[in-house]
C-alpha cells in the first residue's frame, strides 16, 4: 500500500490500526481486524474531506466576490486606457476654465478696486493712509481666498490694519462692502447699513454723506444710526435727505415719523410753548426766548458749515472754529463772514439781510438767558418773526456772500 507524504493529525490513529494489520499472520484475526480498521480509517477520512471541500467552498466564495470587483476595475481600466487623449485634452481645458475664471475675477476686482478707491478717498478725507490697490490671493486647490490690501502711510508700505484707527477701518470697510452692494448685477435695488458712523470724526462723516449721496442717485440707501452728524452733514452739504425716527414701543410696537431738521423742531417747540393756555411768565420770558436762540443757532451753524464746504476748505479748520466759538455772537460772526473774530460786523449785516428788527430779535433771543428774561409782547408773532430771520440766515445763497 502507498502511504501518504503527509497524513492529518485527525487520520493519524485511524491509520496506525490500519497499517498494523500488516503484523496478523492469522488469517481470520486479519479479515477482521482489517474490516474494523477499515471501517473506521474510511469514516474518518470522510470526515476530513467534507471539512476540506467546505474549507475550499469558502475560499472560492471570497474569491468570487474579488474576482467581481477585479473585473469591473478591468473594464473601468480598459475605458479609460482608451480615453487617455480625451483625459488629456479634458485636464488642458480644467487648467484653461481656472486660468481664465482667475483672469476674471482679477478683472471684476480691479473694477470694485478703483471704485473701493474712490470711496475711500471721500472717506479718508485728512488721513494719510492711501489704498492703492485689493486683491484676492489664494490657492486655486483648497478654494479658499484672502483679501489683501496694497495700503500706505506717507508714500510707505504698511499692514492695513496694523496702522487705521477704529474709524479708519470702519470707513475701509465701507469702501469695500459699498462697490460689491452697488454692482450693476446685484439683484436688490436698495443698500442697508447699520450704523456706519460709529468712531468716525466729523471729516469723514461729511465724506460718508458724499458717498450715500452718490449712491443714492441708482438706489435707495436706508442707513440706521443714532448718530445725528450723519444728518447735520447732509444738510451742511446742501444734500437732500429723508429723515425718520424708529421707535419701539411696548409689546415691540414700532412707531416712525418723520424728524424735522434741530431749527424746525426748536420753532416747533417754541410755537407750541406759545399756544399754551396760561403761560407762566418765567416761559414767556426765558424758555420761550431760549428755544428760539437754540433755532437762530442752528441757523447760523447750518450756515456756516455751507460756506465752509463751498470754500472747500478742509474740516478740521471749522470744527476747530465751531468749538471755539462759546458765544452766540461768535457763531454769527463764522456765519455772516466766515471769521469768528467779526463779532462787531454782525448787527450791520444782520440789519442788511434781514432787516432793522433782526437786531432786536436776536438781542431778545440773549436776554432769555439773564437773570431779568426778554419781555415778548406777543409770543406767536415773535416765533414767526424768528422763524422767517432763521430761514434767511440758512440759505446757501445768502449764506455763501
Amino acid at each position: 500500500m502507498h502511504t501518504p507524504a503527509r497524513i492529518p493529525v485527525s487520520l493519524t490513529d485511524p491509520w496506525g490500526h490500519w497499517t498494523e494489520c500488516r503484523t496478523i499472520a492469522d488469517p481470520a484475526e486479519l479479515a477482521r481486524r482489517a474490516s474494523e480498521a477499515a471501517a473506521t480509517l474510511a469514516g474518518a477520512c470522510a470526515s476530513v474531506r467534507s471539512r476540506a471541500a467546505g474549507e475550499l467552498e469558502k475560499r472560492d466564495e471570497r474569491w468570487r466576490a474579488l474576482v467581481v470587483r477585479l473585473a469591473a476595475w478591468a473594464e473601468r481600466s480598459c475605458a479609460v486606457e482608451a480615453g487617455k487623449d480625451r483625459l488629456r485634452d479634458l485636464r488642458k481645458a480644467g487648467n484653461w476654465l481656472k486660468a481664465l475664471a482667475a483672469e476674471l475675477r482679477e478683472r471684476r476686482m480691479e473694477g470694485f478696486t478703483g471704485q473701493s478707491q474712490r470711496i475711500w478717498e471721500q472717506l479718508r478725507q485728512e488721513s494719510n493712509i492711501d489704498l492703492k490697490g485689493v486683491a484676492l490671493k489664494g490657492s486655486e486647490r483648497a478654494n479658499v481666498r484672502k483679501l489683501v490690501m496694497d495700503v500706505t502711510v506717507d508714500g510707505r508700505e504698511a499692514s492695513a490694519l496694523g496702522v487705521m484707527s477704529q474709524g479708519e477701518q470702519h470707513s475701509l470697510a465701507l469702501s469695500l462692502f459699498l462697490p460689491r452692494a452697488a454692482t450693476a448685477d446685484s439683484p436688490f435695488g436698495f443698500i442697508v447699513i447699520d450704523d456706519p458712523v460709529q468712531s468716525m470724526d466729523p471729516a469723514k462723516v461729511h465724506g460718508l454723506a458724499q458717498v450715500l449721496h452718490e449712491l443714492g442717485k441708482h438706489r435707495q440707501v436706508v442707513v440706521f444710526t443714532h448718530d445725528t452728524r450723519l444728518q447735520r452733514a447732509f444738510a451742511d452739504q446742501e444734500l437732500p435727505v429723508a429723515v425718520f425716527e424708529v421707535e419701539r414701543g411696548t409689546s415691540s410696537r414700532v412707531k416712525v415719523q418723520p424728524v424735522s431738521d434741530p431749527i424746525r423742531q426748536a420753532l416747533d417747540d417754541a410755537r407750541a410753548l406759545a399756544s399754551t393756555d396760561n403761560l407762566p411768565e418765567a416761559a414767556r420770558t426765558h424758555v420761550l426766548p431760549s428755544l428760539c436762540r437754540i433755532a437762530l443757532e442752528n441757523a447760523f451753524l447750518e450756515a456756516a458749515w455751507i460756506r465752509h464746504h463751498r470754500a472747500g476748505a478742509p474740516e478740521h479748520t471749522l470744527q476747530a472754529a465751531v468749538a471755539g466759538a462759546d458765544k452766540l455772537m461768535k457763531v454769527a460772526a463764522l456765519a455772516l463772514f466766515g471769521d469768528i473774530g467779526r463779532t462787531g460786523d454782525v448787527y450791520r449785516e444782520l440789519r442788511r439781510r434781514c432787516g432793522q428788527h433782526a437786531v432786536d430779535i436776536l438781542r431778545e433771543c440773549q436776554d432769555g438767558a439773564h437773570a431779568e428774561g426778554a419781555r415778548i409782547g406777543d409770543p406767536h408773532r415773535f416765533v414767526d418773526l424768528v422763524g422767517a430771520m432763521a430761514q434767511k440766515i440758512r440759505k446757501p445763497e445768502e449764506a455763501a456772500r
